[in-house]
């Protein structure tokens, strides 16, 4: 989090790479702390997704040996529900994938990739931004849909009249009439997810309206 001058922060950081490094290493700590420490040194907290914090957390935390059993089992719990609330929304995911039928509309040059777009939206781990979640995993799809297209299998008069396509944004264009069927296949998908974020705003927005009112 410091700066280019923040010179105290620097040999602060030194010195503790230094010391921890020295203190996994000595084997002066217990094995479950050392285990801990290296693990710190090879991905810090900030550097990683807060649901694997966590996850990672439950388990050191099982194997101290002042830990609460109690708020053990309702971390675990709590985890596993998590767990569960995820499957779900991939199970939504991969419904909406298979309704796109891209198999039979395009030639096998995409990737799979469903699965890991949506553990990248996990970043917003909270329950609560289910919505977020299944739309970024959507987003994230698009994206590589795109870059297969481009980088995979398209000439480059097709990327360049599929980039004038989707610059020009209109669902409506007839100049789309001239693309090989597996690009209109493409440009409907894009459309086709953007129009269903913006129908979800317009109703999030109208949702939000109402509850102001109610609040004031």
């Amino acid at each position: 989090m410091g700066t280019t001058t923040d010179y105290i922060l620097d040999e602060a950081l030194s010195f503790t790479l230094t010391y921890m490094e020295s203190l996994a290493a000595s084997g002066t700590c217990k094995i479950n702390l050392s285990r801990r420490i290296r693990k710190a040194l090879d991905q810090p907290q900030h550097k990683n997704m807060e649901i694997i914090v966590a996850m990672k957390y439950i388990q050191f935390y099982e194997e101290e040996e002042d830990c609460d059993k109690t708020l053990l089992k309702f971390a675990k719990l709590n985890f596993k529900f998590l767990q569960l609330h995820y499957l779900q929304e991939l199970k939504i995911l991969s419904k909406w994938y298979k309704d796109q039928d891209f198999k039979s509309k395009l030639p096998p040059y995409f990737r799979d990739r469903l699965v890991e777009c949506h553990f990248a939206s996990l970043t917003c781990f909270e329950p609560k931004y289910a919505r977020a979640r299944i739309f970024l995993s959507k987003i994230f799809t698009v994206q590589i849909f795109i870059d297969d297209t481009c980088d995979r299998y398209a000439s480059l008069g097709e990327v360049e009249s599929l980039a004038d396509t989707i610059e020009r944004w209109d669902p409506d264009d007839h100049a789309m009439d001239g693309l090989p069927d597996y690009l209109k296949s493409v440009v409907k998908f894009v459309f086709n997810t953007f129009q269903e974020f913006e129908r979800k705003c317009k109703r999030s927005l109208r949702i939000n309206l109402q509850v102001a009112k109610w609040v004031f």
